[in-house]
């Protein structure tokens, strides 16, 4: 199904960008990108030890202490 309409140019960079890197067409790019952002996400909190702590899923890419030296910079 073919639906036209009025995408910002940035947007519409981004997704041909993304598209090219995964060698995907643009709609299954944008159809991708739609779905991941309607899915619902639940959070899932807990307590180890007197501590708050959170669940990471297993694919997540961990963080580095200069991605948080770059933030905190920002802040």
């Amino acid at each position: 199904m073919r639906i036209i309409d009025n995408i910002d140019d940035d947007v519409l960079a981004l997704v041909r960008y993304l598209a090219a890197q995964e060698k995907v067409s643009l709609g299954v790019m944008l159809s991708d990108l739609a779905r991941k952002g309607l899915k619902t996400v639940t959070l899932e909190f807990g307590s180890r030890a007197g501590f708050p702590t959170f669940h990471v899923p297993d694919n997540a890419a961990p963080i580095t202490p200069e991605q948080v030296r770059i933030l905190d910079d920002e802040a």
